[in-house]
């Protein structure tokens, strides 16, 4: 059976062998004056390689002589810089990360280098290094994210054309045995909160029954609730170079998800206690806006994730516990809904959030009217659980009205500019 050659994405040249040591390539420009597709072309005389050589230096004159392109001898670093100046939507973690992997690893090498010339040998020097200085293979899958995210964003504002095949992925990661959190483990953690502040008890509770991430449990406000039991997830609160803020989603997709009856009524019971402390210290009504898991009696300043993971290790070292982070809970949400109750794994993406949780035949999907009902299933069903291994009723875990938890440090939250969404 005859090999086939795989195609080349659209736009980025075509290499055609023609005889022994004959090759042809082209690449398809518009025509200014009619706007028609045409084609450039030139014959080449010598080895594959040359043919490629020939086709980037095709690919540069036609860069060149494109109105408002780039330079076609722009570096890797400038297709970078773009990316960042762009303001393109990374969550403020995110995209430190990728600055830093820019700085350590891309600036000084590969990406002095034409972006138009970089190789896949280019990148394969880059993951050596990268291994040799014992870096994981998830952080080399970021630096490989960050330079393939800049050339499709100068590609998608038709600034340069680049050709995928020339990119090398870094090798995959070693699949990470994740241990499913046991009932007895979480039985331990919730007893553990006794003595901790009032809000841990609700906090695991509104954990896994949510699945939310740590930073979109801080930015909950008591607002987002509605009388039918639907949660608003559209902010969540991270670090910024060392500043709190307040950003959109991880993937920049608000969602709606169903809340169980007994986790709303514990939610309602909570708002009932911040209201009444309100009163008691400024006189007036608790504002819709306030943050439900807020760092002072105001509502106004969020609980810092960074205070809420270090209380976190605090009580899974006094319940025995070791190696588990916040984020199990998530994971518990998940693998719950799967292994107990076998529902698809895109129903559960998109109640968790994920980016790429779409149903495989996206025009099935638009027609799909029955996603409320089973995340309201899903919902029902994760509560039961939650009942299975809840160590005792929580008027059990519940303290006197004191307190409002740990106070956020002079200076700590700062709006998050562009990113920052008022509801």
């Amino acid at each position: 059976m005859a090999t086939q050659t795989r195609r080349r994405p659209y736009h980025t040249g075509s290499v055609v062998s023609t005889g022994a040591g004959k090759w042809l390539v082209r690449i398809s420009v518009i025509d200014p004056l009619d706007g028609k597709r045409r084609f450039r072309a030139r014959r080449v005389s010598g080895n594959k390689t040359k043919a490629e050589e020939a086709l980037a230096s095709l690919r540069r004159d036609v860069l060149a002589e494109q109105h408002g392109s780039l330079d076609s001898n722009i570096a890797l670093n400038g297709l970078i810089e773009r990316f960042f100046q762009r303001g393109s939507k990374l969550a403020p973690g995110t995209r430190q990360a990728y600055e830093s992997l820019w700085r350590k690893w891309i600036e000084t090498g590969v990406g002095k280098i034409p972006a138009v010339d970089v190789a896949a040998y280019h990148y394969a020097d880059l993951w050596e290094q990268m291994q040799s200085a014992g870096l994981s293979r998830s952080t080399m899958n970021g630096a490989y994210a960050l330079i393939k995210g800049s050339y499709r964003a100068a590609a998608k504002y038709d600034e340069f054309a680049y050709n995928t095949a020339r990119f090398l992925a870094p090798p995959r990661p070693e699949p990470y045995m994740r241990e499913h959190l046991s009932d007895e483990t979480l039985r331990a953690i919730i007893t553990a909160t006794s003595g901790m502040g009032h809000y841990w008890p609700f906090l695991i509770r509104l954990a896994l029954a949510t699945g939310c991430r740590r930073g979109e449990l801080m930015a909950m406000r008591w607002g987002a609730l509605d009388d039918e039991g639907w949660l608003r997830v559209r902010n969540s609160v991270c670090f910024d170079r060392g500043k709190m803020v307040l950003s959109n989603t991880k993937n920049d997709q608000p969602r709606t998800i169903a809340l169980d009856d007994e986790t709303a009524r514990w939610w309602q019971s909570e708002r009932k206690r911040a209201e009444s402390l309100y009163r008691e210290s400024f006189g007036g009504e608790l504002p819709g806006e306030a943050f439900v898991l807020a760092g002072e009696t105001s509502g106004a300043l969020p609980m810092r994730p960074d205070k809420v993971t270090f209380e976190w290790r605090e009580i899974c070292n006094r319940a025995g516990v070791q190696g588990a982070e916040f984020r199990e809970m998530r994971n518990w949400h998940a693998t719950t809904l799967d292994i107990d109750f076998d529902y698809s794994l895109e129903s559960i993406g998109r109640r968790l959030g994920h980016s790429h949780a779409s149903s495989k035949t996206r025009i099935t999907q638009r027609y799909i009217t029955t996603t409320r009902e089973r995340d309201r299933r899903m919902a029902t069903d994760i509560a039961a659980r939650i009942a299975e291994v809840w160590p005792s009723p929580r008027s059990e875990h519940r303290t006197s009205a004191g307190g409002s938890g740990p106070a956020v440090s002079e200076g700590g939250f700062i709006d998050g500019g562009h990113r920052h969404e008022q509801r």
